[in-house]
């Protein structure tokens, strides 16, 4: 398909999905799809603007698709949306009385191109082209931020997938309107920090977001993080700190990328709508490393308001990880989270102390097996979630010495109890345990009693921790802890 100068749309593209959209006069392809196509991806959402009677359109799209319209939106702003298998079609009318002042109404330059279905014309009336080239994001008008606040936030987001900058005009425009954030629904703000979180390499549009005042402007709690000096365990202050958390974070996330992956596919979920041409469980896994980032930004939000120095001069923050998680609780009904986002993200933050404690204890000789089990135990099915935030945490305290990024022993700890968890204490839990109560009746006459419960919890502690390892190492235990009961 060749439009102008030379340039092809990817043959998937060209071949498949836009034999569904009628090459008629007034139908314009436009924004996100046309910007990846010409950039040599294939996309699978197509905005459609029509010059006409978009409603038949639509429904012509869905015979050929054989789906059916969905009416979104409110009057004046109506979408007729078509979704097939392997695409979404939107379809709007025109904005304004030409195709060209309804790209000028769009969020950035980048998403204001369109192509004529009918004569494979290009229009870009703001340089959208030349920006694609240049890699950055550029508003299409000083207005584009008023329009729609939200943008502020999509404008990092649609950089960070694209490996693009914002250009400084775009930058400093933000600057001076950040704080019109606040005037957007929490809702909308979630869905566009959550796909901003959902990028692999999100961390520079963080950095960027907080030198704007855009980071606070969202979250309001992160301020106070600025000049929050720490112990001399850190080099940072409380916000540089987190910073570095998250970007360690990132960086461990991109390492034995199946089996986290499949990690955060069987944490149950729920409150996020399933994108086109995904599956449930990959939706789900990409919530599951979305809530551990976002609690990562988080993880430290207690500290100022528990900041005590002693008599002797040292920084103290006690209770900040009980402060943190009310604070997160609250952000999270702010952002209109659901309850389980809400809960997910707040036991994280909560309980990001447990695995340095665990790591404190077995640095001193303490019952090493034990110790995990309860861990496990107290924190499943978040436990590697932990394991990862507390890795990220440590490293992030300090500047990475000359030539490496990890503390040794830290990782070494951190790497064997994930390999604890998912090689031992999980394929244990989710198998058949070695005795039941009915085992345990029979064999020492015990009648149904909270006795019972008891004796198969702590052999399941025993069992899992590798002490035990089959029904008559189970029932020799329970002997033992019932002789022991008796003597007491």
């Amino acid at each position: 398909m060749n439009l102008e100068k030379g340039i092809l749309l990817p043959e998937k593209m060209n071949h498949f999905n836009l034999n569904f959209i009628p090459e008629k006069n007034g139908v314009h392809l436009v924004g996100g799809c046309v910007r990846d196509a010409l950039m040599g991806h294939n996309p699978e959402d197509f905005d459609i603007v029509v010059d006409g009677d978009a409603v038949s359109i639509a429904e012509e799209i869905a015979t050929r698709t054989g789906t059916r319209v969905i009416e979104l939106g409110k009057t004046g702003k109506k979408i007729y949306r078509v979704q097939s298998e392997t695409a979404i079609f939107d379809v709007s009318p025109l904005k304004g009385n030409t195709l060209t002042g309804d790209l000028r109404q769009r969020d950035f330059t980048i998403n204001a191109i369109a192509i004529d279905l009918c004569t494979r014309k290009i229009i870009d009336p703001t340089g959208g082209r030349d920006d694609i080239k240049k890699k950055i994001v550029r508003m299409t008008t000083v207005h584009a931020f008023r329009d729609d606040p939200l943008r502020l936030l999509r404008a990092f987001r649609i950089a960070a997938g694209l490996g693009f900058t914002l250009d400084s005009g775009t930058m400093e425009e933000i600057r001076r309107n950040a704080s019109a954030i606040t005037a957007v629904a929490g809702e909308r703000i979630r869905e566009e920090w959550i796909r901003l979180l959902g990028m692999p390499d999100s961390v520079d549009a963080l950095r960027n977001m907080s030198q704007a005042g855009l980071l606070a402007a969202i979250f309001p709690e992160l301020a106070a993080l600025k000049n929050c000096s720490q112990n001399e365990h850190h080099e940072f202050d409380v916000l540089e700190h987190t910073l570095a958390v998250y970007h360690r974070l990132e960086t461990l996330l991109h390492q034995d990328r199946p089996r986290l992956s499949n990690h955060f596919s069987n944490i149950e979920l729920s409150g996020g709508g399933k994108p086109p041409g995904s599956s449930l469980r990959t939706e789900t896994a990409a919530h599951g490393a979305v809530l551990l980032k976002h609690a990562a930004l988080l993880h430290d939000i207690g500290k100022p308001s528990t900041r005590k120095t002693d008599a002797k001069g040292n920084v103290h923050f006690y209770g900040h990880e009980t402060a943190g998680y009310f604070m997160v609780r609250t952000i999270s009904d702010r952002l209109r989270f659901s309850s389980r986002w809400k809960n997910h993200a707040s036991f994280l933050v909560r309980h990001h102390l447990r695995p340095l404690f665990l790591y404190i204890a077995q640095s001193k000789g303490r019952k090493k097996n034990l110790a995990r089990t309860r861990f496990f135990l107290r924190t499943d099915p978040f436990s590697p979630d932990l394991i990862l935030l507390f890795a990220a945490d440590m490293m992030g305290k300090k500047k990475a010495p000359a030539g490496s990024c990890e503390p040794p022993e830290v990782m070494e700890f951190a790497r064997a109890l994930l390999s604890d968890y998912f090689d031992g204490f999980l394929p244990k839990r989710q198998s058949s345990p070695p005795i039941s109560g009915r085992d345990l009746m029979a064999c020492f006459g015990l009648r149904p009693s909270p006795l019972i419960a008891e004796i198969l919890e702590k052999v399941e502690r025993q069992y899992l921790a590798g002490y035990i390892t089959d029904k008559t190492d189970a029932l020799s235990f329970a002997e033992n802890y019932l002789r022991s009961k008796n003597r007491s």
